[in-house]
């Protein structure tokens, strides 16, 4: 008799959760990587502020790009879905990045 293995073959996942994927090619940047005048998608996010990035807009495959970053790096302002939002380097620790 087969068993049913609870497990997927290696590299596969199975969520509901559209930030727990992982893309294509396997590179993912941290946010604080990117300077201004890069442009990317988000892939994943984590952490506390998940829900309210998620709110605002930051949702998987979204573009963006670094419009400015305050003189002492806090806060990051960004450009997406045709307005700009500034948000604190803590807030976008959680957002990896694919940088196009």
């Amino acid at each position: 008799m087969n068993k049913m293995n609870n497990q997927l073959p290696q590299g596969k996942q199975i969520s509901g959760d559209p930030y727990s994927q992982k893309n294509s090619s396997g590179m993912l940047l941290d946010f604080s990587e990117l300077n201004v005048g890069d442009k990317g998608s988000i892939e994943q996010c984590k952490g506390p502020h998940k829900h309210r990035l998620m709110v605002l807009g930051l949702t998987p495959g979204t573009q963006f790009s670094v419009v400015r970053v305050a003189p002492l790096g806090d806060p990051v302002e960004i450009s997406f879905r045709g307005f700009s939002l500034t948000l604190r380097r803590d807030e976008l620790s959680g957002i990896q990045v694919k940088k196009s």
